[in-house]
């Protein structure tokens, strides 16, 4: 898949953003089954540069991401009011993406 698009995992994980040669590449945002979700920028399937992360908790880090792994964490923690809204982020995973695919 090239382009825009949605994909749930067979674990319920779900991503939606850009894709090249079926992986995440680009910006995209994934919601994890343990309500974790990430909003940020991917390249060959992994987290690769600047990127948030809002936990369950209401917790969040945000920074560059290299090989999946936080590398530069600009805010050290935030609480529910310094983060994201989880609830901002799941508006943009709802939104309706041109190709969808189970994977």
């Amino acid at each position: 898949m090239d382009g825009a698009g949605r994909a749930v995992y067979s674990n319920g994980n779900i991503y939606s953003g850009e894709w090249k040669a079926g992986l995440e590449n680009g910006r995209g945002f994934i919601s994890y089954t343990n309500g974790n979700v990430y909003d940020g920028e991917w390249k060959d399937g992994k987290k690769l540069g600047r990127g948030t992360i809002l936990y369950a908790n209401g917790k969040s880090h945000t920074g560059e991401w290299n090989n999946n792994v936080l590398v530069n964490n600009d805010d050290k923690e935030k609480n529910k009011k310094g983060g994201r809204s989880k609830k901002r982020v799941s508006k943009r995973l709802n939104k309706k993406s041109r190709k969808t695919k189970k994977l």
